[in-house]
């Protein structure tokens, strides 16, 4: 997963920044740096990340 997919499946799911990262439990500016592509997303985050949107579409 890269920033820019993590970025539109959020605002797919109308979540804020600060929102997602209250929900995946890491501070805001770490979904920002994600984003934005300053920090690579790291493989347990991306799994914690795809189970994170995998839930939603269950709801």
């Amino acid at each position: 997963m890269t920033g820019e997919e993590l970025k539109i499946l959020r605002e797919a799911h109308n979540l804020t920044q600060a929102e997602l990262a209250a929900k995946i439990k890491v501070h805001q500016e770490r979904i920002s740096k994600w984003e934005t592509g300053r920090h690579k997303i790291s493989n347990s985050y991306v799994f914690i990340l795809e189970n994170f949107f995998k839930s939603l579409k269950k709801n």
